[in-house]
């Protein structure tokens, strides 16, 4: 397609008119080999504060919406209103109380 990057800092040109297209090739790729590592050690490091702050009890993920929100809507859906209506009232997400729906039945 004749796309050339150009990389100001780093003085890198990659693309069909580089000087040196197999030592650029190269260097994009330990680049970008070296971005994938650092993410990764990134991830291992996340996963391990959050393993130790839930041994601490810090740590205690997403609170569960509560029950009550989706037997509200059953009730008030039971009782003759719309589903979306019945969703819009109490507030729930329409997902989460299909999800709690398909879960119950």
């Amino acid at each position: 397609m004749g796309v050339e990057i150009y990389f100001v800092k780093e003085g890198l040109s990659f693309g069909r008119n580089s000087q040196q297209p197999a030592l650029n090739k190269l260097m994009f790729q330990m680049l970008g080999a070296f971005a994938e590592f650092e993410r990764n050690l990134i991830k291992e490091r996340q996963r391990e504060g959050i393993e130790q702050a839930k041994k601490s009890g810090v740590y205690k993920g997403r609170k569960p919406i509560e029950i009550k929100l989706f037997n509200q809507t059953l009730e008030l859906v039971n009782g003759g209103m719309k589903t979306t209506e019945a969703i819009k009232q109490t507030g729930i997400k329409p997902a989460t109380y299909y999800r709690y729906l398909s879960k119950n039945k």
